[in-house]
C-alpha cells in the first residue's frame, strides 16, 4: 500500500511545479503590465531594467522547480550556443 502511494506519489512529481507556473504566470503578466504602465512615461531604460529584473525573478522560479524539484538539469542555452559555433565552424 505504501509503495503504491509513493510510486504514485514520484510519477506525479511533475505536477508540483506545472500548477505552481501555471499559477504564477497571471501574476507575473499582472505586474509586468503594472509596471510597462507606471514606467510608460519614463525613459526605456527604466523599463528595461525592471522588465529584466521581473523575468530573472521568474526564471529562477522555473529553475528551481525543475532543477530541483523535477531534476532536470536546464541547459538549453548553453546548447544553443554550443550548436551555433558547431554550424559557423
Amino acid at each position: 500500500m505504501l509503495s503504491v502511494f509513493l510510486l504514485t506519489i514520484n510519477s506525479l512529481r511533475f505536477a508540483l511545479p506545472i500548477v505552481t507556473l501555471f499559477g504564477t504566470a497571471p501574476t507575473f503578466f499582472t505586474f509586468w503590465f503594472l509596471l510597462r504602465s507606471i514606467t510608460f512615461v519614463f525613459p526605456p531604460h527604466i523599463y528595461r531594467r525592471c522588465d529584466d529584473h521581473l523575468y530573472s525573478i521568474y526564471q529562477r522560479l522555473v529553475l528551481f522547480f525543475f532543477q530541483n524539484w523535477v531534476h532536470v538539469k536546464v541547459c538549453l542555452l548553453i546548447h544553443f550556443f554550443i550548436s551555433h559555433f558547431n554550424n559557423n565552424s
